[in-house]
């Protein structure tokens, strides 16, 4: 609901403020029009009924439009990100429902955006029009300033109203209302724009004083030019900030490049047989099922060296307990859940309870979700033991070959016999760590499956028995921030000799190795040595690496360029209609002898002055729109758990905002020609000239 609302407020928006100035200049260029229909007794009803009418046919041709331009662009994205192998769009989905609103939707945009330029129009008076005259009214100007702290006092209003209420929705309002004070600000900014001309070339002057002096036709192109480059803006921040979110919830389980060579069907723990003795390839499969460790060890050695040489392999290995018991880092119970994974309420509701009973919880308490697997997004193979647990047993050498930092200094640690953390929570307050030997509690566990049992598939929301405590190991520790899943705490092989773990059974798992490695391997050389390793009964093997996603990768690059596109597409045609609407003032300039070079450049500085003053406002209007609506998108449990990254991919932002209004006025250049512009302009003096020359011939034969 809030992505919807927020896409369709600041998407509406942006496209109002994109087209209303497309009828403004419109209305401009037919103002004379206007007054003659209004000279002659037309109501304003008609004149107003002719430009909502005109404006609801372009909106409906432009929605159909968009519609189709909008299935091109879906397709080319689905295509290219299937093609990079992702599979978050797997197909092209759009109902007619949907298209039917769109394209309603658009028409009733086009409508709102020409109202505004319809009223004026009938409320124009005929004699100024006629004469070309528009001054604007004293009140607008005493109007306008108001208007803009006003909208100015919202944004900063919603933003107090989010931060009291915790609803971020109202960061929405915030963009959208400093959006429009930002684009109503620049008018008034016009007149000292006029000032400082002086210290440009003539052509360039000319250009931006006449910019200053029609403000009714550069505020509206501006204002286009503003919404575009706002829109291009906001879609590059919004997009970087999803990609960085989820890079962020992505931890590495070892330095980038290390091989997990994770256990098969040959190490000890699994107790599996050889699945390829029988098999008619058996040499190809990986030999008999008798062979010993250090030969099994070697050949997986050998393997790897012919991909990654000078690699070494090392044990993982992990804690277990021989019986029914079973190892678990213990949390102190004085400490509170962490908010981001309290999920008191949910049980409260679920099963019944009054709201507010047993929160906040307790950080041992099973509505505590702090496992790190909910906030780990790297969804790799995972080492753990036969019952579950992911202690691992270390002298400081395997520490060091991952290769995470801290890794040495967690290698002394455990070398002196402490305990190593991965994470603040499991530290107790006087520095130790507590190491409990677990059991469950039978006749407990039998009455909640029991409890299942008759529920009979309805769903049962009680928590299942707390295991029994039989015994805690207490020891030194040190904490490191790992955030990976996997490691949850390295413990010292010289800890299994104490009591009372040592008269637990302890045993040491293996549960698979790794190997260092330095560089990345691509994606086929990858598969090769898997290929190989799994017939020597490996059953799986991952490379550390940092977060990539090839498919949202391209899906973002993608939908920033087509953004980008886009800004460019409205900010020429914006440019091209202010242009276009100076053309009387060019072919004045030609009757007094302006060469085709001096309009050609003044047509140009136009349009870079529309680009240079729209890119200004676009830049602070999608910075802040792009802001606030990333933080309105964005999901609670991320930002609670510190893993939503706001992200203004500058160097993006820089292109587009230096880059669309200088291709603008390059392309305007190229448009304006000489021989073309030339042409229209001396074919139109040429008429004024016959015209006048008939009137002069036909004045002098009468006297």
């Amino acid at each position: 609901m809030i992505v919807t609302v927020t896409v369709a407020g600041v998407g509406g928006t942006l496209i109002a403020l994109l087209i209303g100035p497309v009828f403004a200049i419109g209305a401009r260029r037919s103002r004379r029009d206007y007054a003659l229909l209004r000279a002659q007794g037309a109501p304003a009803g008609t004149i107003r009924t002719i430009m909502l009418r005109s404006s609801g046919i372009v909106g409906l041709a432009g929605a159909l439009a968009g519609v189709l331009a909008g299935i091109i662009t879906a397709t080319i994205i689905v295509i290219s990100t299937t093609m990079s192998g992702s599979i978050a769009f797997p197909n092209l989905i759009l109902s007619w429902l949907d298209v039917l609103g769109i394209v309603l939707g658009g028409t009733i945009v086009a409508l709102l955006s020409a109202w505004l330029p319809a009223r004026r129009a009938t409320r124009d008076d005929p004699v100024l029009a006629l004469r070309g005259e528009q001054p604007e009214s004293a009140g607008s100007r005493r109007a306008r300033p108001i208007l803009v702290i006003a909208l100015l006092a919202v944004s900063a209003g919603a933003v107090a109203l989010a931060l009291f209420t915790e609803q971020r929705i109202w960061l929405v309002l915030t963009g959208l209302s400093g959006t429009l004070g930002i684009v109503l600000a620049l008018r008034p900014l016009l007149p000292a724009l006029g000032h400082l001309a002086g210290r440009l070339p003539v052509n360039a002057r000319i250009a931006v004083r006449d910019a200053t002096r029609r403000a009714d036709r550069t505020a509206p192109a501006v204002t286009g030019v503003a919404a575009a480059i706002a829109f291009a803006l906001c879609v590059a921040i919004v997009t970087a900030t999803q990609y960085a979110t989820a890079s962020a919830a992505w931890a590495l389980r070892a330095a980038p490049g290390t091989i997990m060579i994770y256990d098969g069907h040959y190490m000890a723990s699994t107790g599996s047989e050889n699945p390829f003795a029988t098999s008619v390839q058996e040499g190809d499969a990986g030999g008999e099922s008798s062979v010993t460790t250090a030969q099994e060890r070697q050949r997986l050695q050998d393997v790897i060296a012919e991909f990654i040489p000078g690699t070494e392999l090392v044990d993982v290995r992990m804690l277990t307990l021989e019986g029914e018991q079973f190892p678990r880092i213990l949390i102190d119970p004085d400490k509170t859940c962490p908010a981001w994974a309290d999920e008191t309420e949910s049980y409260n509701r679920y099963t019944g309870r009054p709201a507010g009973t047993g929160y906040p919880a307790s950080a041992t308490s099973q509505n505590c979700w702090v496992d790190k697997r909910l906030s780990d997004a790297n969804s790799q193979s995972y080492w753990t033991t036969r019952d579950g647990g992911n202690i691992v047993v270390d002298d400081g050498t395997l520490v060091r070959a991952l290769g995470l930092p801290g890794a040495d200094e967690a290698a002394q640690a455990l070398e002196a016999g402490r305990i190593v953390l991965t994470r603040e929570l499991d530290l107790w307050p006087d520095g130790t760590a507590h190491l409990g030997i677990m059991e469950d509690d039978h006749p407990a566990m039998a009455k909640w499956e029991q409890l299942i049992e008759d529920a009979q598939g309805q769903g049962v929301y009680e928590n299942p028995p707390d295991p029994i405590e039989n015994a805690t190991v207490i020891a030194d520790a040190e904490v490191f921030d790992w955030p990976s899943a996997q490691w949850q705490a390295f413990v010292p092989e010289s800890l299994l000799a104490e009591a009372p773990l040592s008269e637990n059974a302890p045993t040491i798992e293996r549960v698979g190795l790794i190997a260092t490695a330095n560089s990345l391997m691509d994606v086929q050389q990858l598969d090769q040595l898997r290929d190989r390793l799994l017939l020597l009964g490996v059953n799986d093997i991952t490379q550390a690496r940092g977060y990539a996603n090839d498919g949202l990768a391209t899906t973002l690059t993608t939908v920033t360029i087509l953004a980008g596109l886009i800004a460019f597409a409205a900010t020429w045609g914006t440019s091209r209609l202010a242009v276009a609407d100076m053309r009387p003032d060019l072919r004045v300039l030609s009757d007094v002898g302006a060469s085709p070079r001096a309009r050609r450049r003044i047509a140009t500085a136009l349009a870079l002055t529309i680009g240079l003053l729209g890119a200004l406002a676009g830049t602070l209007a999608g910075l802040l729109l792009g802001t606030t609506a990333a933080a309105a998108m964005a999901s609670n449990d991320t930002i609670a758990r510190g893993a939503w990254v706001l992200t203004v991919p500058w160097l993006p932002v820089a292109i587009i905002a230096i880059l669309i209004p200088t291709l603008t006025a390059a392309t305007t250049w190229l448009q304006q020609t000489p021989r073309t512009n030339g042409g229209h302009i001396a074919r139109d003096s040429a008429i004024v000239n016959h015209n006048g020359a008939r009137r002069g011939a036909t004045s002098e034969a009468r006297r």
